[in-house]
């Protein structure tokens, strides 16, 4: 089972704070009036699965409305939430943070109402709780590619496989991806080479055009049009935007694994509903019932297992029949300790594009 990674997975986000789900205005835990609970993920098909599998199952069991909205997964919207509006309860994040960097915008969780069982000491963290795996994997476009490219290498291979490249706008993950094309091994990937990761990005950016993306809605649209031919792809979009007919595909050969987490926000409006929200996302048959609605999501609690059908478990990037195949985990403990000085960098960097 993978373990406390750095996510990109993870999985991400609707650009630009838009309201994804409707409900009831938050109220205190002690009001009369309707229960509710604000809960923020990364909004297109991963919201609508997890609606699926995991708000209205809630809200059937407690009683609580979840108001969902969507955001692209920045700290920079988080932090805004703390310091102004003060309106969002539980968050989706795929940004490790130092506990004491966590404690300016989260409170801890309080695991005497959330059931860790299941969960081992670094999935079931003070501030985060690791509830779900994905994989970002090399993605493209079916009709602008035809011979399926095998590797990261395949990436900066202009002449075999033209066309503009699909990128997530973060350093984490594309850092990495940089190096495995650049011939570094998983096993001597951290701490990264971060000189040598920046030069061979520069070396992608001075012979083709990279596309950038900021959600997981964007980078499906994108590969899906053919706006990016190849690139870097989160497995549970591509595979659920394959599913729909879109003329895409993906290999989790080289894949690198990584984390997506729940949170509490520490100006949460209502806290007493979000601990009880955070117990239920993290049971086993919400963990179960994500991975059967929302292909590539590989449950933290490893008691979701026995519930999940062999045909969608055989595929999940955490299944050691693949152990072999996929790169490995990213470290969220390096991130954790260097996200600041990194970002810093690669935002002068991507803003030189």
């Amino acid at each position: 089972m993978k373990r406390m990674t750095w996510a990109s997975i993870a999985i991400a986000a609707s650009a630009g704070l838009v309201l994804a789900g409707c409900g009831a205005p938050a109220s205190g835990s002690g009001s009369t009036e309707t229960q509710t609970v604000t809960v923020v993920d990364g909004g297109g098909a991963y919201h609508d699965a997890m609606a699926k599998a995991v708000y209205e199952p809630f809200e059937k069991e407690t009683g609580i409305k979840v108001v969902s909205q969507s955001y692209d997964y920045s700290q920079g919207a988080i932090k805004a939430q703390v310091q102004g509006a003060k309106q969002w309860d539980v968050v989706s994040t795929s940004t490790a943070l130092a506990d004491n960097a966590a404690a300016d915008l989260y409170q801890p969780i309080d695991y005497t109402v959330v059931d860790k069982n299941g969960f081992s000491e670094a999935d079931a963290s003070k501030y985060f709780l690791w509830s779900v795996y994905s994989a970002n994997v090399l993605a493209w476009n079916t009709e602008s590619i035809k011979t399926a490219p095998t590797s990261w290498a395949d990436l900066w291979d202009t002449a075999k496989f033209p066309g503009p490249r699909g990128l997530w706008n973060s350093p984490q993950s594309v850092l990495e991806i940089a190096l495995l094309a650049d011939g570094v091994s998983w096993d001597k990937m951290y701490p990264l080479d971060v000189d040598r990761a920046f030069k061979k990005l520069d070396e992608l950016k001075a012979k083709t055009n990279i596309v950038w993306y900021d959600s997981g809605a964007q980078q499906t649209q994108n590969f899906s049009s053919g706006t990016s031919v190849i690139g870097e792809g989160w497995n549970g979009r591509i595979a659920s935007s394959r599913k729909q007919g879109q003329p895409v595909d993906y290999t989790i050969k080289g894949a690198l694994s990584g984390g997506t987490a729940w949170a509490v926000l520490k100006t949460a409006p209502n806290q007493e509903n979000a601990m009880k929200f955070m117990n239920y996302a993290a049971s086993a048959q919400a963990g179960a019932a994500l991975a059967e609605a929302f292909p590539g999501m590989s449950p933290a609690n490893d008691k979701a297992y026995p519930m999940i059908p062999e045909n969608i478990a055989k595929n999940l990037e955490s299944n050691p029949a693949n152990k072999d195949v996929v790169a490995g985990n990213m470290d969220a403990q390096w991130w954790a300790a260097n996200y600041d000085a990194v970002y810093d960098r690669w935002q002068k960097w991507y803003s030189a594009k």
